[in-house]
């Protein structure tokens, strides 16, 4: 290293403190700004609204969705178990697991189920 590297790295750090500071009262300004007031809070809480918030997904989206990671782990884990570049395992094997297992995580975000949103069929 040079003599003048000592000043390099001293001047890198010096702009990394000051880049976390900036990132630190950016967080703290949103943090503050972004939560709501305690007592609007317990105002609306005592109107007696009843919440009627749905689960997002239902357990058999989870289930889908385990599968689907694991589908993708046990791709990459074959590609790399493997340890070949022009291997059968990772040229044909893994990459059809990897997708396969990417198709049921978007497979179990986009499903829906009909009994949970209300929707009832025309054919009942």
């Amino acid at each position: 290293m040079g003599a003048g590297s000592g000043f390099a790295v001293f001047l890198l750090l010096n702009n990394l403190t000051y880049y976390t500071e900036i990132v630190n009262h950016v967080l703290h300004f949103t943090i503050f700004f972004t939560t709501p007031n305690i007592m609007t809070a317990k105002k609306r809480k005592g109107k007696g609204r009843k919440e009627n918030n749905p689960m997002l997904f239902t357990p058999l989206n989870y289930k889908i969705l385990g599968i689907g990671v694991l589908l993708v782990v046990l791709g990459f884990t074959a590609m790399y178990l493997e340890n070949e570049v022009r291997g059968f395992v990772s040229l044909y094997i893994s990459p059809i697991v990897i997708m396969a297992g990417y198709l049921t995580v978007i497979v179990a975000i986009l499903k829906r189920d009909n009994q949970s949103t209300g929707i009832q069929s025309s054919a009942e």
